[in-house]
């Protein structure tokens, strides 16, 4: 077992629980099973960082991958070409070679090649698309992966954080399609013990309508008759760097 300690976050899904060590892989565990087996389930092919661990710097592992659900599925989204290195300072790291987001599909975790690949997408042509632009992100800065949208696999969220953002990206069109101010500070002052998921998304239930609503009818052609679901995202779990003992939530 490779350096334990290198955790980030656990989720469950499908009756089993996935602990998430994403230098290298997940570790899969049954829990309802008559007898526990924990065993080691690697991520796709040249996605493991390799045997030394101590090298590794656990922040940028965490702004640069993500596994979580969406659409029934469990997916992992990676963004390629930085560097890992627990060494070198952002400040004086070297510039980004071909910035991509790639994402994967968990299958089957019992098979021989449990992962299918999705898509991939430049940065370089996500930049370049009018959207991005005009929802204000600043061109040439390689974002932090956030979440995958829940409804829609191909819909992934990130954080920009010198602008303090939060923009959806659907990767396969390399189009911005939704972009809000964020609360949540940039990640890259978290410490490199704090390994859990810094966001967690959600569908939120629509609001029950009042019962004067339910017991009078709408007029033709109102509004009312419009659906009331609308699916958003709320951020939690801001995780504390702070001092404050209870931790810290955000909501957008």
């Amino acid at each position: 077992m490779r350096n334990p300690s290198a955790d980030t976050g656990v989720v469950a899904h499908a009756g089993r629980l996935y602990w998430l060590a994403l230098a290298y892989g997940v570790f899969v565990c049954d829990p309802f099973a008559d007898t526990a087996h924990l065993r080691f389930l690697a991520l796709p092919a040249d996605c493991d960082l390799g045997e030394k661990p101590y090298r590794i710097n656990r922040a940028y592992v965490a702004q640069c991958r993500r596994v979580a659900p969406s659409e029934g599925q469990l997916r992992y989204v990676e963004i390629r070409g930085l560097s890992y290195e627990a060494y070198v300072a952002p400040a004086v790291a070297p510039p980004p070679v071909h910035p991509t987001v790639w994402m994967w599909t968990l299958v089957d975790p019992e098979a021989t090649e449990p992962w299918r690949f999705e898509y991939e997408a430049p940065f370089a042509e996500v930049w370049a698309h009018e959207s991005y632009a005009a929802a204000g992100l600043p061109h040439g800065e390689v974002p932090h992966v956030a979440l995958v949208d829940p409804d829609d696999h191909g819909i992934v969220y990130f954080f920009q954080g010198s602008k303090s953002k939060l923009f959806g990206l659907d990767v396969r069109a390399r189009r911005v399609v939704s972009c809000e101010e964020c609360s949540v500070r940039d990640d890259l002052k978290m410490k490199d013990w704090n390994s859990r998921p810094i966001v967690d998304a959600w569908e939120v239930p629509p609001p029950s309508p009042p019962c004067s609503e339910l017991s009078s009818p709408s007029p033709q052609g109102s509004d009312e008759l419009a659906p009331v679901a609308k699916r958003v995202i709320e951020i939690l779990r801001l995780m504390s760097d702070t001092d404050d003992d209870d931790g810290g939530y955000a909501t957008i």
